[in-house]
């Protein structure tokens, strides 16, 4: 075997010996008041929101965990901040259509004013109106009128019964303007103290003429009788009922004690929650209502401001998505039933439309952003900003010190120990481990949130004055000790030999495979065997998982490659004939994903060429038609599950990893595994071809062909060509 395939020791973790952490803690460094490794997506955001017009409405994307919605958050404050607050906004009845409500813009913070003051003007007329036909002058004039219309009954007698006729009406008529002009004069009282408090306030203003005309129009309705033959004074039994409502002010949006443009987060954007509702009141089997039981919702409570939403819960109503839309692109917002209130039996308002200025910003990820923008055009017309919340950033000086700032920025916010240099170095190491690029920083910074509260709390049971590497690495075991029970249960299956895994000697066709687990927020790797097994038939690949029904697409698509392999280097000078079996073996579950193809390209070539492969190095990585060996995920979890389980059964020196050469940037080993490279007692292997992967687990040379498609004797693909060629000759013997 050459060493040359070896992982040097230095390369398998980051070194941070020359980290610039000059500080004796975080607690001396300036907090980070900027963004890290987001400058396209921070610079996208701020194009959105200047950007005027219909169309320019944002769509943030990124992982989830990247602080896009935080970042998103606090750009949105700061600018809302430095914008004008808008003014405030009522629904009030119409006189001429009570179906079709309108609404009055009033001075930022005096809708709720205006409102306890219609309110306090209501219950004045329902105490002075009827008070006014019990004064003095009413009643005196009243008593004059009721005797002349005595009089004149006294000579119904008379011949002129046209005349009497002519003056008994006028004599209604007299008492009907006495009781309008008592009204008004109590109505004129009160309207002009309501104009005196809203004389700047147009809108206002001209709600209250509107009132003053409704209410004399209304005198029959608000006084029972208006004739002079009763007894008493006009009755006013039913005004009550009349004025409870019909002059109310409803207070669609409040801005009392805000400043600047508003800024709305919709958690839960359904209909109602959107677009606004319209109550109902059960009354006679009936569902009525009326304008004050019209409420705003999230859109018209962030009109001149911006309303942040999740993608994935606007999508889940078609209904609410497309009005959406259509309400974005008509800049007006209608507040009307959702489609599963409406009905025959409901009675229902169509208040006015609202014009809408509002930047919405949708948040999702990247699969829902690109399906939109391939399926739907008006999405397209709408969302044309697109804010890309990257997943990590280089690593370099300025971002480590930054790093640094940005754990002062936590500790001071929520009020956390300090972090000592090896502190803030540990943490940068997870973050790396995160980003899965040793030349990376992770921006996750809901993960990386977490471990620093996790470490200062285990600084903080140790009493000590600030969290160093000890107290990171404690939380991060803590961590998984919380959430391995699954992993631990794999493992003693490992050891009881339940499952059964080889690892030392060597076996012809049978390699151990690297599997990744994900359990929520853990995952952890274990080996798996694959076995192969070539004989002569129909020419192809047998996958005994496609088989079982328990092979995934991507699995299925490695296999084809594997074909693929074999016939451009063997099938050059007469077909193939040979089929060939291929299994995960103990796995009952389903196998998807193409990191095992070199595996079990290997376990082939081994069963074709009867050379042995050594157990004691496990493989991953995926490879193509041309042999090329090509990168994986989880790299440093597949390294460390074999490690764990040749661990747990004593190293003996020959074992290791096998993977592609283009994964060594992204090896962060923990350190169990890199003690034991650099004791020699376990070895990482980066190869980039099958040539070289199939020297390292025989021990044998590849071969290369010459002019002819002819491979050297004692190679492996010499001994696998002699194979085909013994299959092939015996295929044609038994046709003839």
């Amino acid at each position: 075997m050459k060493n040359i395939y070896r992982v040097t020791y230095d390369q398998l973790t980051r070194s941070c010996e020359n980290d610039p952490f000059a500080f004796a803690t975080t607690a001396d460094l300036e907090p980070l008041d900027s963004v890290i490794g987001q400058r396209r997506a921070v610079d996208a955001i701020h194009f959105g929101l200047d950007m005027k017009g219909p169309g320019y409405h944002i769509f943030i994307t990124g992982n989830e965990g990247t602080g896009k919605t935080t970042i998103t958050r606090d750009i949105l404050t700061a600018v809302a901040e430095k914008r004008k607050t808008p003014e405030d906004l009522c629904l009030v009845n119409n006189f001429d259509d009570p179906y079709r409500p309108g609404t009055i813009s009033l001075p930022t913070g005096s809708a709720n004013f205006f409102s306890r003051k219609m309110a306090r003007f209501v219950e004045a007329l329902k105490v002075n109106l009827p008070q006014a036909f019990e004064q003095k002058p009413f009643l005196e004039k009243q008593e004059q009128i009721k005797s002349e219309f005595a009089r004149i009954q006294e000579k119904q007698m008379a011949d002129d019964f046209k005349q009497v006729r002519q003056e008994a009406q006028t004599m209604q008529e007299t008492y009907q303007n006495l009781v309008a002009r008592t009204a008004g004069s109590l109505f004129d009282r009160e309207m002009d103290l309501m104009f005196a408090d809203f004389k700047d306030w147009p809108q206002a203003r001209r709600f209250l003429e509107s009132v003053k005309k409704d209410m004399m129009d209304n005198l029959p309705v608000l006084l029972k009788s208006l004739d002079p033959e009763t007894e008493n004074a006009p009755e006013t039994a039913g005004m009550s009922d009349f004025l409870e409502k019909r002059y109310q002010v409803n207070v669609l949006v409040d801005r009392r004690g805000k400043q600047g443009a508003p800024v709305i987060f919709e958690p839960a954007p359904t209909f109602q929650n959107l677009f606004g509702k319209i109550e109902k009141m059960p009354v006679q089997g009936m569902a009525v209502t009326d304008f004050t039981m019209v409420q705003a919702g999230s859109l018209l409570r962030a009109n001149q401001g911006f309303l942040v939403l999740e993608i994935e819960a606007l999508l889940r109503s078609s209904v609410v998505w497309e009005t959406m839309k259509t309400t974005l692109q008509n800049k007006k917002l209608h507040i009307q039933d959702s489609p599963d209130q409406s009905g025959s039996t409901m009675a229902s308002l169509r208040p006015d439309p609202i014009d809408l200025d509002v930047k919405v910003i949708l948040v999702g990820g990247y699969e829902i952003s690109r399906a939109l923008q391939g399926a739907d055009l008006k999405f397209n017309k709408i969302f044309k900003v697109r804010a890309d919340f990257d997943h990590e950033a280089d690593l370099t000086r300025e971002n480590l010190l930054n790093y640094a700032r940005f754990i002062a920025r936590a500790c001071k916010t929520e009020n956390l120990l300090p972090f000592t240099p090896c502190g803030v170095t540990a943490v940068v190491g997870y973050c790396n481990r995160l980003a899965e690029n040793k030349h990376k920083l992770s921006l996750r910074f809901g993960r990386i949130m977490d471990l620093l509260k996790e470490a200062a709390f285990w600084a903080g049971k140790e009493q000590a004055d600030a969290v160093t590497a000890a107290h990171v690495d404690q939380a991060l075991n803590a961590f998984r000790f919380r959430h391995n029970l699954y992993e631990e249960k794999v493992q003693e299956r490992y050891d009881d030999h339940s499952i059964l895994i080889d690892l030392t000697g060597s076996v012809v066709g049978q390699v151990n495979a690297l599997a990744l687990y994900q359990i929520g927020d853990l995952a952890f790797g274990r080996p798996s065997r694959i076995t192969a097994e070539s004989y002569m038939g129909k020419p192809g690949i047998i996958n005994v998982e496609r088989e079982a029904d328990l092979s995934g697409q991507t699995h299925d698509k490695g296999m084809m490659i594997i074909a693929g392999f074999l016939g451009r280097m063997f099938a050059q000078e007469y077909p193939l004939s040979v089929s060939v079996s291929i299994t995960f073996e103990q796995s009952y579950g389903g196998v998807d994903g193409d990191s095992a193809s070199s595996t079990e390209l290997y376990a082939v070539l081994s069963s074709l060429s009867g050379y042995r492969v050594r157990q004691g190095i496990a493989v991953t990585g995926s490879v193509n038609q041309k042999g090329q060996i090509q990168s994986i995920g989880g790299v440093n979890e597949k390294i460390e599950g074999f490690f764990d389980v040749c661990a747990a059964r004593g190293l003996t020196g020959d074992q290791g990893v096998m993977i592609p050469a283009s994964n060594v940037n992204n090896l962060m080993l923990k350190k169990a595994v890199v003690d034991a490279v650099e004791q020699g007692r376990f070895h990482i292997y980066q190869v980039s071809t099958i040539e070289q992967g199939i020297e390292v687990l025989t021990g044998i040379s590849a071969g290369r062909a010459d002019a002819d498609f002819v491979f050297p004797k004692n190679t492996v693909f010499g001994a696998v060509q002699a194979k085909l060629k013994k299959f092939h000759d015996r295929s044609k013997r038994s046709c003839a």
